[in-house]
């Protein structure tokens, strides 16, 4: 998801780099089915939105960010600074299903329904770049995670959200799972964002 736009590249660098010993292997998820494979032993460690069900896991969180409406780039609102949740209460919404992550997709509900409005879903893509063209296409707004600004498209606008959710990133591993590897997996995500957070290189 997001993470592939802002820490996961740095991370993965830094680790092979650090363990080249270590036979790591990257694969992309949706984070329900990545909490699931991580339960079950089907993976070692994910970084991912924090899940609700935590049962079986343990997790640290990297960071967190905002969450920032994503329009058209002829959409009325294009030119505004910053706006409100409210200002998009007419608007056909392009979201991730609940299904997929429970998290991102409740704090998108209930940011609209504070500002006094359910937002109508018209389309529903699994991955945050999907939905970011899809909206590009003039198929509706969306509320994503602020690291996806860096996709740089030129056919969308993103816009910083007033009062907006955030959205924890955690690294997650199931705590029965010995591979010594993980905690220094873990150690190399926290050093990282460390240096990102600080302007240093990484």
């Amino acid at each position: 998801m997001s993470t592939a736009y802002n820490i996961l590249p740095s991370v993965t660098r830094h680790y092979s780099a650090a363990y080249p010993e270590v036979d790591m292997r990257l694969t992309e998820h949706v984070p329900n089915l990545l909490a699931i494979d991580i339960r079950e032993g089907k993976r070692d460690v994910g970084m991912m939105y924090r899940p609700e069900d935590c049962s079986g896991l343990d997790s640290r969180t990297i960071f967190s960010e905002p969450l920032v409406a994503v329009l058209p780039k002829n959409h009325r609102l294009a030119t505004r600074e910053k706006i409100s949740a409210r200002d998009l209460a007419d608007d056909p919404f392009v979201s991730i299903p609940r299904a997929i992550a429970p998290v991102v997709y409740d704090l998108i509900v209930n940011c609209c329904l504070a500002a006094g409005f359910r937002p109508r879903i018209k389309l529903e893509a699994n991955l945050q770049q999907t939905i970011v063209n899809l909206v590009g296409e003039g198929l509706g707004v969306a509320m994503v995670p602020n690291s996806m600004q860096a996709m740089h498209l030129d056919t969308t606008v993103f816009k910083p959200l007033v009062d907006a959710p955030v959205v924890e990133v955690a690294v997650i591993w199931n705590k029965d799972n010995r591979n010594p590897c993980i905690q220094t997996f873990v150690q190399t995500a926290e050093e990282v964002w460390t240096a990102l957070r600080r302007g240093q290189p990484a």
